[in-house]
Parts: C-alpha cells; sequence; structure tokens
C-alpha cells in the first residue's frame, strides 16, 4: 500500500530529525561552554534517543490533533481541514470564508 509507505517514510524522517536536532543542541551546549564536543557521550546517546523519539511520534501527535478540530469543527457547522501535502489552507479557516 503506498499510503502505509509513506507514513512509515515519513515517521523515519522525522525520527532523523528529530535526532539529528538533538545531537546539534548537544553539541551547541557543549560548544557555548567551551567543552570538547564530545565530552559526555551517553548524555548524546541519551538526547538523541529522546528526540529521534519524539521526532517519530510528532506525526502521530499531529493527526489526532487534526482529528480533535475537525470534530470540533463539524460540530459547530464548519468545513473540516484538510491537510495538503505543503500545509493547511489558511484562507478558509474562518466561518466568513
Amino acid at each position: 500500500c503506498p499510503h502505509a509507505r509513506a507514513r512509515v517514510a515519513m515517521t523515519v524522517v522525522s525520527g532523523v530529525i528529530g535526532a539529528s536536532a538533538g545531537l546539534m543542541v548537544q553539541f551547541f551546549s557543549n560548544s557555548v561552554r567551551k567543552l570538547p564536543l564530545w565530552r559526555r557521550p551517553w548524555e548524546h546517546l541519551l538526547i538523541v534517543s529522546v528526540t529521534a523519539w519524539l521526532g517519530h511520534k510528532y506525526p502521530q501527535a499531529e493527526a489526532s490533533l487534526l482529528a480533535s478540530v475537525n470534530e470540533k469543527r463539524v460540530a459547530r457547522g464548519m468545513d473540516p481541514l484538510v491537510k495538503a501535502p505543503w500545509g493547511f489552507d489558511v484562507t478558509k479557516i474562518g466561518p466568513y470564508h
């Protein structure tokens, strides 16, 4: 199924982005304090693991938030939001579109 493959690729990519962001934050923290970049390697492993997990969970959190928002919009008689590949159509968010 192409949608399942895209979903797996999206969570892998978001996990890699989260892990690299965590690693860069750890490097930046050590460089600002003028410490060796690899001072405590277990801290790098910990921060990379946590931020990779957060990056992996982000698409699921975004999907559940979209479902919650759409339930509230339907209850108020508004059209549901549809996520496009580039983001949300912000021109039709209010009740006066």
